[in-house]
């Protein structure tokens, strides 16, 4: 199955990076779940000694929030002297972060792994700097997975993030803390929220998002 997907970006997507900015959006969002992030979240406002930025209100569970990406990536995000936001450079960036999974050689190549993706990279690195007792919350601002809410035809690739789990799992302890990702999906104005640890998935409908980035699928095309 093939897809033809239209995104919308607005000049104004560096705001939703700038400090402060996606992490309020962020528990916004948490605090809208009701099955990946079943409780009430507060904001740490005191982070002076490296604290999260988040804490269940009844569990005391804490939670950090990440962005994806490269350092390279962000800066071309940069309003700087240099050179104004490449926009279209950073959506082609990420483009290729989601297509470098392929499914099909993962049945049919037993030595090949996604520990050699650059999503793989970005996950692991973050994973070792934060701290044991703190959940990870990845917000993706593009469709990492590509899926829509009660369809099957995109399943076979919904397994990268799962695989690139499976292989944190084996270098690192997730006793204590799980891995949560909440990215768009191929609906407009809908957010899949994730569970990396039981696989649960909650689909969100979210219209502050579209001010910034929107993805939707406009056509679709059977396999020839």
């Amino acid at each position: 199955m093939r897809f033809i997907q239209r995104v919308s970006v607005s000049p104004n997507i560096i705001e939703l990076f700038q400090k402060g900015n996606y992490e309020s959006l962020v528990l916004s969002i948490m605090n809208s779940s009701t099955n990946v992030f079943p409780e009430e979240y507060e904001p740490v406002d005191d982070q002076s000694h490296g604290e999260c930025d988040y804490i269940g209100k009844t569990s005391k569970a804490k939670f950090d929030a990440k962005l994806p990406f490269l350092p390279q990536q962000i800066e071309l995000l940069t309003n700087g002297k240099k050179h104004s936001p490449q926009i279209q450079k950073w959506l082609e960036e990420i483009q290729n972060e989601t297509v470098e999974f392929n499914p099909l050689r993962l049945r049919e190549d037993p030595t090949y792994t996604v520990k050699n993706t650059q999503l793989f990279e970005i996950m692991n690195h973050a994973v070792k700097r934060d701290k044991e007792d703190e959940n990870i919350v990845f917000f993706f601002p593009f469709p990492v997975i590509p899926t829509l809410h009660d369809s099957v035809f995109l399943d076979r690739t919904s397994n990268f993030l799962s695989k690139i789990f499976d292989l944190l799992k084996e270098e690192y302890d997730f006793s204590q803390r799980t891995i949560y990702v909440i990215h768009p999906s191929l609906k407009m104005n809908s957010l899949a929220l994730r569970n990396l640890s039981t696989r649960a998935v909650e689909y969100l409908e979210w219209r502050s998002l579209e001010k910034y980035i929107s993805f939707e699928i406009v056509d679709v095309f059977p396999d020839s």
